[in-house]
């Protein structure tokens, strides 16, 4: 089993390592494309793009992460010492460092040359949408009548209006599609008809 495997038991893990799994897909860019070409092993603490250097700061604190296992911030950097980075890097390397560089950033601080936070790197691809937004509808969210009532969405068929309301709210469609939704299936959804 991985030092970071997750309980597939709870939501609030779930929901944690999928932001996780997509803020990787982020660092595993940053780390394959920018910073020294000369890099070759992992730093936790993320090297500059620009160059300088970066270490970490609080070696022996210790943090928790949401499935119960501990871990301190100097096992992290223990544990990448010679996990590689460059072109020779075995498979499942890039993707190790880039787990111990979230958690680092999370959990552990750095001194150095600053560099911003991974958080200010990262895009959510789906953002959230409220569909009732915009203060033209009658109601700020679905009014409970209308929980059910089908709204035509085009390109995504038919859905409920509550059914949709969240799915726009947890992200589930793409930002794209947000203002398209909300023009087809707000005068439906967010207005009372009495």
């Amino acid at each position: 089993m991985s030092m970071f495997s997750t309980s597939s038991n709870s939501t609030r893990n779930m929901a944690f390592f999928a932001v996780q799994r997509t803020v990787l897909v982020a660092i595993l860019f940053l780390t394959t494309f920018s910073g020294s070409s000369a890099q070759r092993f992992c730093n936790v603490c993320r090297n500059p793009p620009g160059g300088g250097f970066r270490d970490l700061a609080n070696p022996g604190k210790s943090f928790t992460l949401p499935n119960g296992k501990t871990f301190t911030c100097g096992f992290m950097k223990q544990s990448m010492r010679d996990v590689r980075v460059d072109n020779m890097a075995a498979p499942g390397e890039k993707h190790m460092c880039a787990t111990a560089q979230y958690l680092v950033d999370r959990y552990c601080n750095c001194y150095g040359t600053p560099i911003p936070p991974l958080a200010s790197e990262f895009v959510d691809p789906n953002p959230a949408c409220r569909l009732c937004a915009g203060g033209r509808f009658d109601s700020p969210r679905v009014p409970r009548v209308n929980y059910n009532k089908l709204t035509n969405t085009g390109n995504y068929g038919s859905l409920n209006c509550r059914g949709l309301e969240l799915a726009l709210a947890q992200g589930v469609f793409p930002a794209s599609a947000c203002p398209n939704l909300r023009q087809r299936s707000g005068p439906t959804c967010c207005n009372f008809r009495l």
